[in-house]
């Protein structure tokens, strides 16, 4: 018993760790107390099990295998489904039980184990303190024991002691006062905030700094790059030789619709390039992203019916994490009024947004207009795209619940496209060999964005890699730079290929800016985290009505989003046929307006057919009988293949164990002769001849071991029938065990 409890103390640890490692990979953002018990529970049951017989390996084997069963049947029904996924972490709980008893027992039996994943374990929570790394109290839990119950095999190991040498004993019965003095440790509340020491800052950011400089240094061929920097959001405009990547977490978004794939959060833009890097030269401190927007939306109206068809509305919500920065990010047709996101005041500078003052808000929500830029109907908007009437702008300030707000009337919005013209549209000159090249690639191209199309598609030929090397002494205007990036490098990352796009753009004359934000493919989750790895560059291309509009030429990248517009999807239904009157295409369209209408859906009920609830326990009880039934007939094979000696002790050790059973067993220190005297009538006719041929079997001779066979087979037979009718439950058990009685005497020590 000491050595299972001692085994199980060692689970429960490595359960509390896993679980607090584990859950938040899975998408469960809190580990609840009720699936860390059941955990618990699970992962001490077993080592339970590992140590019991067969006939309750088989009972929980039999029920696991019903659950699996219902299971797979009622994952199928949606409303079942839905609401399995609102409780997955008890899915995920056997897993992490099976896992945490696989670590739980390496630690138990393996000596050496202890020290190292202690101060391994050690070194994770303080990489979790610099790194700023989530902690839950349960993850403390485990590095707390396990420092202390490695503390105390130690002690243990290491004296000297006379009488019950047993470690592990010493464990156990600690244990418990181990268990109620963390327990007061973790109940105690902890500051939200984090402690304000100013020193303990310093050196955290001295330390951070020398690990940088380390990993700058740290090259693939040693050599020190200082143009190398670790990638990430800067707000700066260099174009560094090589980068490298870095996995800290920045901001989480919440709240996605599944429809979403990728999302674009900028941050900081740039107009100028002096041909070694990126500034911002633009004066303004006007709401540029709004008037965008709304200019946007005024075009699009005179342009179609369906909005829907080119835009649809969607609402964000960024958690700011590890990211120190007065940048606001958001995507590109964001409706981030005057007076700020979320209620947090910004101010505008460049044609960016920043916080204002020194807070910086944890989170804030915004919405923002996707662009159905996959699908060709949006170029073929850009195309005819136009600035749009007074009136469609008003309307759209009117419908926004905009009107009246200073600097974004429909006078600063033609202030605005002005300048753009002048800070965007700089002109470029290209040399005579990249004009050439130039011109092959826009052969056949109609207008600008058959151009900027052409272009995209053109950069993303070109080799993507995480270190170029510096630009050479060479480049120092636009000309030069794009004439070493087009004509002879012909690879780098991001910023390399923005730059090249941007300037391209303005040599036909076609406004543009390079963005720096955050790039971050979703694949239909609602929330998820953006790391220092996921910073990006992209060009932006004005188009005027359209505003600004994102470009990806980076190859390895995705582009916008896509969906069939309203005419699409009635020209699919319509050649569908008949048999689908019911489909409404709108069911893959959302309204414009739709984020601020909450539909009440009923909810889907959950019929389950009667085959659900029949199949599952049916199969575990067929399981479990088929198991019975194989495993008694190998007993029976293997039975018939012992000589005749082997198969008589085995009967008589049968019959002993049966009358057990019925409350006739033998007493200490009692003879045969007296056992079969004492029972006498009691156990049968044949109890007689039982006990006389197993004395002289075992004092006589073994001659007629055929003969003694063949009654105690018969005398096994009789008992079994009477154990059916008598004592029905310990006949099953009898039977479950495979022919074996735990407590039936051998022949030898009869």
């Amino acid at each position: 018993m000491t050595a299972l409890l001692y085994e199980i103390i060692y689970v429960w640890v490595a359960a509390a760790g896993l679980v607090s490692f584990f859950f938040p990979k899975m998408g469960i953002e809190e580990v609840t107390v009720p699936a860390f018990v059941i955990t618990l529970i699970i992962a001490a049951v077993i080592p339970v099990l590992r140590k019991s017989g067969w006939t309750v390996r088989l009972i929980v084997v039999g029920i696991l295998i019903a659950l699996t069963v219902a299971g797979v049947f009622l994952y199928r029904n949606d409303a079942v489904r839905e609401f399995l996924y609102g409780y997955r972490e008890y899915v995920y709980v056997p897993l992490i039980s099976l896992g945490a008893v696989l670590a739980g027992e390496a630690l138990a039996y393996i000596k050496p184990l202890k020290i190292p994943v202690t101060i391994l374990l050690i070194a994770y929570m303080i990489i979790a303190g610099v790194k700023s790394l989530p902690v839950d109290k349960f993850m403390i839990l485990c590095v707390s024991l396990m420092i202390i119950i490695t503390i105390i095999e130690e002690m243990q190991r290491r004296w000297i002691k006379t009488g019950d040498t047993d470690a592990g004993k010493h464990l156990v019965y600690v244990f418990p006062f181990v268990c109620v003095t963390v327990f007061f440790i973790l109940i105690c509340p902890a500051s939200e905030d984090p402690y304000d020491w100013q020193f303990v800052k310093r050196i955290a950011k001295a330390a951070y700094e020398l690990v940088l400089d380390i990993e700058r240094r740290m090259t693939p061929d040693g050599v020190y790059d200082p143009t190398a920097v670790s990638i990430g959001f800067s707000g700066r405009g260099e174009i560094n030789g090589n980068i490298a990547h870095r996995r800290d977490e920045v901001l989480v978004l919440h709240d996605l619709s599944s429809s979403i794939r990728n999302v674009r959060l900028a941050g900081k833009t740039f107009d100028t390039f002096d041909g070694r890097q990126w500034l911002s030269n633009d004066p303004s401190n006007a709401d540029d992203g709004i008037m965008d927007t709304v200019a946007f939306l005024a075009s699009v109206s005179e342009y179609t019916d369906v909005p829907a068809d080119l835009c649809k509305r969607t609402i964000l919500t960024i958690e700011y994490k590890d990211l120190n920065t007065q940048y606001v990010f958001a995507p590109l047709k964001s409706l981030i009024r005057p007076e700020g996101a979320d209620g947090n005041p910004v101010i505008f500078e460049s044609g960016d947004m920043l916080w204002e003052g020194k807070d910086i808000p944890g989170s804030y929500y915004l919405n923002y207009y996707r662009l159905n830029s996959g699908n060709p109907i949006f170029a073929d908007f850009l195309k005819s795209a136009e600035i749009p009437s007074r009136a469609s702008y008003d309307e759209q300030l009117v419908d926004k619940s905009l009107t009246g707000e200073a600097g974004i009337s429909f006078e600063d919005y033609l202030e605005y496209v002005e300048r753009v013209r002048q800070y965007y549209a700089q002109p470029v000159e290209l040399s005579e060999d990249l004009r050439s090249l130039m011109n092959e690639v826009y052969e056949g191209c109609e207008d600008d964005i058959d151009k900027l199309d052409r272009l995209c598609s053109f950069l993303k030929s070109y080799e993507y890699t995480d270190s170029p090397g510096p630009l050479p002494d060479t480049v120092t205007d636009a000309t030069s730079m794009l004439d070493y990036f087009m004509l002879e490098s012909k690879r780098g990352y991001c910023t390399h290929y923005a730059t090249a796009f941007v300037l391209l753009a303005r040599a036909e004359g076609i406004p543009a800016r390079l963005v720096q934000g955050y790039y971050v493919t979703t694949n239909g989750t609602r929330d998820v985290t953006m790391y220092t790895s996921m910073a990006h560059a992209w060009p932006e291309i004005y188009i005027e009505g359209a505003g600004w509009v994102t470009y990806e030429p980076t190859p390895g990248y995705g582009t916008g989003s896509y969906w069939r517009t309203e005419a699409e999807n009635s020209e699919m239904v319509a050649n569908i046929g008949a048999g689908y009157e019911e489909y409404n295409p709108q069911d893959e369209t959302e309204p414009e307006e739709a984020i601020f209408e909450t539909e009440t859906e009923e909810p889907e009920k959950a019929h389950i057919p009667w085959f659900v609830i029949v199949v599952p326990p049916v199969s575990g009880i067929l399981f479990v009988i088929l198991f019975i039934l194989t495993g008694n007939l190998i007993v029976t094979f293997v039975f018939r293949r012992k000589d005749t000696e082997e198969r008589y002790k085995i009967l008589c050790r049968q019959v002993l164990g049966l009358l057990e059973i019925l409350g006739q067993g033998t007493k200490a220190g009692e003879t045969l002769s007296e056992y079969g005297e004492r029972i006498g009538a009691d156990a049968g006719e044949e109890i007689g001849d039982f006990i006389g041929n197993l004395t002289l079997y075992l004092y006589a001779g073994k001659e007629d071991a055929k003969e003694y066979e063949k009654q105690a087979y018969s005398y096994r037979n009789a008992l079994l029938k009477r154990v059916r009718k008598e004592r029905p439950v310990k006949y099953l058990t009898y039977f479950l065990g495979f022919q074996k009685v735990k407590y039936g005497k051998t022949v030898d020590n009869a």
